[in-house]
This record gives C-alpha cells, structure tokens and sequence, in this order.
C-alpha cells in the first residue's frame, strides 16, 4: 500500500485497487512498412496495384494518433489490428501474459488505381514519443495499356494502294506514363526497286495522356510503316497491323518522236510514243489525230509493251496530195495513282506544197476557161494555200518574153490569212498599171514554204497568160478601087485583115450578101481571104467589118465599083466620055444607042 502524510500531519492509506497505476514509457515506436508488390519497372512503375502493411512495434500505441501522408489517386486504409504481450493498449485482456512484452499494430494501405503516388507515416504514442517511417515513397501505378491511333489526311486512294497526292500521319499514342524514347517506328521507302530516304518523324507534342507526331509523306515511294509502344510499366500497346501504300506523285512521261512541234514535213511522216511511269496502268493510253481539212483520223499503228509503260509507232502517212494537211496529234495516258499526262505537238505534212486559185475575174480571162484576150488592163487576183507559212515569195510578169520582178505594196498587194492551227492564205491584187501596154503577158507567182516545197502557178495548172490588145484591126482590099470599071466577065479581089493578136471574125458585105469568116479560117488563110466578083451590068458594092479576139472592131468604107465586059455599059457609065463623045451629027445615033443599052441593062438586071 501508500502511505501519504499532508504538512498538517493527516494520514492517509492506500490499497489494493485504490493504488493508482503508472506508465513509464521512454521508447518511441517502431514504424515498418512492407509491401506485397515489388515488381517493380523503371525504378518507380508497377503494372499492378499494391498495398503497404504498415507495422507499428509500440505498447502504448492510439490510432487516433497516427497521420498518414499520401498523395495521388484515392486509396484504402484498413482498420488497425494488433497482437503482442500483456498490457498492449488495446488488449481486451490488461493481464494477458501472451509470449511476448512486444506489442504490434498493423494496418494495410491499398494503392490500386492508376497514378503517380507519395506516401509516408508518422505517429506518437500515449507517452508522447514521436515515431516516423523516416521516408516518403514515390512510385507510379499504370495498369493500363497504351492505345495507338494513327490517321491519315489522304484517303483518295486509287487502285487500293496508290496516292496521287502527299498523305499526312498523325500518330496519337494515348498513356499517361509516356516516353517518346521508348516508340519503335519502322518506315521503309523504296521507289523503282531502289531505297529511298525515309520520311522523318515530327517531335512528339503532349496535352495530358495524349501524345502526337506526324509523318508526312510527300515523295513519290512505296510505304511500309509500322509501330510498336511499351510504356514506362512495362505496358505494351495492342499490335498495330502494317500499313503499305504507294505515293506517286509524278504523272507520266510522254515523249513524242520523229515529229518535231509546229514542224513542217516533207518526207517521212511516222510519230513514235513513248509512254513511261513507275506505276504504268496499262490500257490507259490515248490518241488522238485531227487534220485541219480532214477532220478526225484513223491512223494504222503498231504497240510494244515495255516493263514501265508503251511504245507506239504510226505508220508513215501516205503520200498522196490528199494528206496534205496541218495535223494536231494528242497522246494521254494515266498511271495507277491516277496521275493523268497529255502532250499536244501541231505539224504540217506538206509533200505537195501550195494550192493556187483564181478569182472569176482572172479566171475569165486567163483560166482554163478564159478569154485570153482583153482590150483593157484588168486587176489579176490569185490566191495561195498552203499547209505552211511561206518563206519566200515572189512575182515575175513577163511582157512578150521581157520579164520584170514585181515590187510588193508598190505593183501589188498581199494578204495573209492563217495562223498556227490553220492552214495559211496569201491573196495576190496585182494591180492593173501593171498591163497598160499592148501585148502578151505571163504571171508567175513563185514560193518556197517552212517545208521547202517550192511552188509556182504555172506548175500547179493555174498558169496566168493572156494579151492585152487595145488596137483594132487593119483590113486592106485591094483588086477594087472606088468607083472602078473592069472590063471584066469576074474579077478578084483580095481582102486582107491582120491584127497583133488574132482576129476573131471578118464580115464581107458584098450588095446585098452577107460574108461570114470565123477565126479558124482566118487563121489557116493568114487573115488573107479571095473574094470573086462575078460581073454585073450594074454598080456593085463591098464593105468588110472586122472583129479581133479583145473585141475591138474597124469597118471600111464601102466601096463602088462595075464590073461588066459590056462596052456599052461601061460606056454608058462613064458619064464624061459617054457626054463628050457626043455631037449633033450623032444625036440620033445616040438616042438608038440609048435604047439598046437600056435594053441590055434590062435584060441584065431579069437574069
């Protein structure tokens, strides 16, 4: 028992359950921490939960007076367990003698969601003692694997694996413990069997557990591209299948050969094709012929397949004047990518050089059909085609075989008609000064054009000849005089007409009868034409008209003349003599002389 004694003397006794009981406890607790989890990657990542068993060695020990630091996502602490000897606060049995003086506390703390976490432990027993876990962990639970996403900007894909534009991936790697280090891309570029340098990768840009980068395909190639992630846990991304596709981004190479562009040909006409690309899609080529004046054409051609694309030849173009033309040839095609190609060349087949025409004004007078003939200068209009520009051009006009040079815009004019997709024009004016003299004229227009054809009218059945006659014919008639008397049963006279060019008709109008010599028989007598005059009681007269080939006309004056071998009546027409003769003596005479001649002239005129 106790005995106590106050300042005043007072006694008092304590004993058996009035003692009051005292705690001596000098030794702080004893904090261990273990956890069931340990596997650890990277130095502070687990890919499964895990929980810490914390161990509390302390007699004294009050949960009410434990605190717990923990940062992170929401966790789990368990109720608070002991065992141990007698007298561990808590126990239900204060004189338990258990095997031991040691009393243990335990709790569990359970991490097990996803996150980034610090944990530490402190805690004081009834004595005040101060006990720590002397640490703070830090570790990081991921469970979750990553999630690979990758998307592509291009999606018009042709033929399944071909791409005529460049294709953009955007790679999305979804994980919240992400290290860019640690993804395995595996791009391989190959372009016509060769290597090719391979596309780089954009850094990695991160918003939270969303990570980015891009690949930008933007050369022609053949893909493959593959990707393949572990996190920082050890979590491996689900298997991403390959992904294989072509960008071609060139469009096939036409070549056009043996033509020239805006060329002009003479000779061998052929055009060879060669079409050529990677990713040739066979079947795709097309041509197109098409002839200024001949239209759309039909052409015999042969192919030969190459590994890459197609040859085509055409067969040479006929050489008849009918192929003359000024040609557009069109050659397309298309690869697998859908890369389409065309080429356009303009040429000319010109074997047979110009084509010449006459306005109905020359060709009246100097065509096939003309004249020939004029009594007046007249304006001569031709007109030259041709497939091609002419080079060299040139007129020459020929007066009677004396030739001159003809200066443009000074003796004639020109003018031009065409242009590059259309065959070409030249209208000649030759002016009319230019024939202002008397005689027979030629006019050759001459030219050599791109194709070195070399062309004139005359040799083109247009040849331009004519006269030019402003005088009219000269008639001569001789065996007759004005007023003449031939003693004469008949009597000759000849007509004679002559012109510089040709005459065209001569009219004889002898009394009352009408003549009528045309040109050929003018031409075989040499314009000279016999004429018998039979004889005649009375006067008789003749007058010739004539015509040349221009049109101009001369007339003789008419002419009197007798012709009789009646002396009487030449006598008696003879008015001088037939007077003078006369005398007194013989007025009787005369007068049956009268009579007889009046006589015989009538009987002349009855038969």
């Amino acid at each position: 028992g106790l005995e106590f004694t106050d300042n005043a003397g007072h006694q008092s006794v304590l004993e058996g359950e009035k003692l009051p009981k005292i705690h001596i406890d000098t030794v702080a607790p004893k904090i261990r921490v273990e956890y069931d989890n340990n596997q650890v990657v990277n130095e502070r990542y687990y890919q499964e939960g895990r929980s810490a068993a914390i161990y509390v060695e302390e007699r004294n020990f009050d949960p009410e007076d434990v605190e717990f630091y923990i940062d992170g996502p929401e966790t789990e602490i368990h109720d608070w367990s002991h065992h141990g000897g007698a007298g561990c606060q808590g126990s239900s049995d204060p004189y338990d003698t258990g095997h031991s003086d040691t009393c243990v506390w335990k709790t569990e703390v359970e991490f097990k969601k996803d996150g980034e976490y610090r944990f530490g432990f402190s805690c004081t027993d009834l004595a005040g003692n101060y006990g720590s876990y002397d640490q703070t962990d830090e570790f990081v639970i991921d469970q979750t694997n990553p999630k690979i996403q990758v998307e592509y900007d291009n999606h018009d894909v042709r033929n399944e694996l071909y791409f005529n534009a460049p294709r953009t991936a955007k790679i999305t790697i979804k994980e919240q413990n992400f290290n860019p280090e640690d993804v395995e891309i595996y791009v391989t570029a190959e372009n016509k069997g060769q290597r090719v340098a391979t596309p780089q990768i954009s850094n990695w840009i991160s918003n939270g557990e969303y990570h980015q980068a891009v690949i930008v395909y933007d050369n022609d190639g053949e893909y493959f591209f593959d990707i393949s992630y572990m996190d920082l846990a050890g979590n491996e991304a689900e298997d991403y299948p390959e992904d294989y596709f072509i960008v071609d981004l060139t469009s096939p190479q036409i070549l056009i050969g043996k033509i020239e562009d805006k060329s002009a040909n003479n000779g061998e006409v052929a055009p060879v094709m060669m079409i050529t690309d990677t990713n040739y899609m066979e079947g795709s080529t097309w041509m197109e012929l098409i002839g200024w004046q001949k239209g759309l054409m039909d052409v015999e051609k042969t192919a030969e397949n190459l590994q890459d694309g197609i040859i085509i030849k055409m067969d040479d173009f006929e050489h008849t004047k009918e192929m003359d033309d000024l040609y557009r040839l069109t050659v397309g095609a298309e690869d697998l990518a859908g890369n389409a190609a065309k080429v356009q060349i303009r040429f000319s087949v010109n074997r047979f050089g110009s084509v010449f025409t006459l306005d109905s004004v020359t060709e009246k007078l100097a065509g096939e059909q003309g004249t020939y003939y004029t009594n007046k200068e007249k304006r001569i209009e031709i007109t030259e085609t041709n497939v091609d520009t002419l080079v060299f051009k040139e007129i020459v006009c020929s007066l009677n075989g004396k030739l001159k040079v003809l200066k443009e815009s000074v003796d004639y004019s020109v003018e031009e008609n065409g242009d590059d997709t259309s065959w070409k024009q030249y209208r000649y004016v030759i002016y009319p000064d230019n024939f202002a003299e008397e005689g027979h004229y030629t006019v050759t227009v001459y030219s050599e054009d791109r194709a070195n054809n070399v062309s004139d009218n005359q040799s083109k059945g247009k040849s331009i000849s004519f006269a030019v006659d402003k005088t009219a014919p000269d008639i001569i008639i001789s065996g007759i005089d004005q007023d003449g008397r031939y003693k004469e049963n008949s009597r000759e006279i000849m007509v004679d007409v002559q012109d510089n060019l040709g005459v065209e008709k001569l009219t004889i109008f002898l009394n009352d009868e009408v003549i009528v010599y045309d040109t050929k028989t003018l031409y075989d007598t040499d314009g000279k034409i016999k004429i018998t005059i039979k004889g005649n009681n009375q006067w008789q007269t003749l007058k010739a008209v004539a015509k040349d080939c221009t049109g101009n006309e001369v007339s003789t004056e008419e002419v009197t003349f007798l012709v009789t071998p009646n002396v009487l009546v030449q006598i008696y027409n003879h008015k001088p003599l037939f007077y003078g003769s006369l005398t007194l003596a013989g007025l009787g005479l005369l007068i049956v002389l009268h009579k007889i001649i009046r006589f015989s002239l009538f009987n002349s005129s009855n038969s």
